[in-house]
C-alpha cells in the first residue's frame, strides 16, 4: 500500500506532519476490547478534520487506527486505542488546535495526548510503512534519571490473544482511512481484512 500512496503524497507538494492522538480516557480492558473501542477515536478524527475544513484547509491524509497495551508504573494495564495520522496541507498550529484534547484538570501536566511532528518528504515512505504496521505491542512506563519514559515490548501471549480477537474483526476500511485524495483510494484495499494482514502473527 505504501508503494501506491507515497508517490501521490510526494507529488502533492505539501508539508506533511505526523499527528498522534492517544487519550487515556479511551483505554479499555483487554477482555472487553472490540471494534467499538475505536468509536471515540474515530469521532475525534472526524470532528478535527471537519474543523480544519471549516477553517478553509483542504487536508490530504492517511489515518491508521491502532491499539497497544499500556502498562504504567503502578502496573495497571489496559489496551489503549489511538490514531496515527500522516497529514499535509495544514500548518502545525492549526493541527494542534484542531486535534487538541481537553484533559481533566487532574491529568494536566502528566499526560500528553497529542503529538505533532514534521515529516520530511524523503521520510514519507518510511512513515507510511510505520502507520500500516499491525503488531501486538506494549508500551511500558519506566523512570530513567528521574524522568518518566516508555519502552516498546512484545505483548504477552494472553493479552495478544485478546488483541488478535479484536483487530481481526476489523475491515481494512475501518483501520486505515484516507481523505483529500483526488481519486478514491480505499477501494483499492477494500478486499483486505485485518484477519489476513495479521494472520501470520497468530
Amino acid at each position: 500500500m505504501a508503494a501506491e500512496i507515497e508517490p501521490i503524497l510526494r507529488h502533492s507538494d505539501r508539508q506533511f506532519f505526523h499527528v498522534t492522538v492517544a487519550d487515556k480516557r479511551w483505554r479499555v480492558a483487554p477482555s472487553i476490547a472490540t471494534r467499538a473501542s475505536f468509536d471515540a477515536v474515530r469521532r475525534k478524527v472526524r470532528s478535527s478534520i471537519q474543523k480544519l475544513r471549516d477553517e478553509g484547509y483542504n487536508p490530504i491524509f492517511v489515518a491508521a487506527f491502532e491499539m497497544s497495551g499500556d502498562r504504567n508504573l503502578r502496573n495497571d494495564y489496559a489496551f489503549e486505542p489511538h490514531v496515527h495520522i500522516l497529514i499535509g496541507g495544514v500548518p502545525e498550529l492549526a493541527l494542534k488546535g484542531a486535534f487538541q484534547v481537553r484533559l481533566p484538570r487532574a491529568s494536566k501536566g502528566r499526560d500528553k495526548p497529542l503529538r505533532v511532528v514534521d515529516v520530511p518528504t524523503d521520510q514519507l515512505g518510511y512513515l507510511l510503512g510505520y502507520l500500516t504496521k499491525m503488531k501486538p505491542q506494549d508500551r511500558v512506563q519506566y523512570i530513567s534519571k528521574g524522568r518518566k519514559n516508555r519502552n516498546t515490548n512484545r505483548m504477552p501471549p494472553a493479552e495478544a490473544d485478546h488483541w488478535l480477537r479484536c483487530m481481526a474483526t476489523m475491515p481494512i476500511a475501518q483501520t486505515i482511512q484516507f481523505g483529500g485524495f483526488a481519486k478514491p483510494v480505499t477501494s483499492r484495499f477494500s478486499h483486505l481484512e485485518m484477519a489476513t494482514i495479521i494472520g501470520d502473527l497468530k
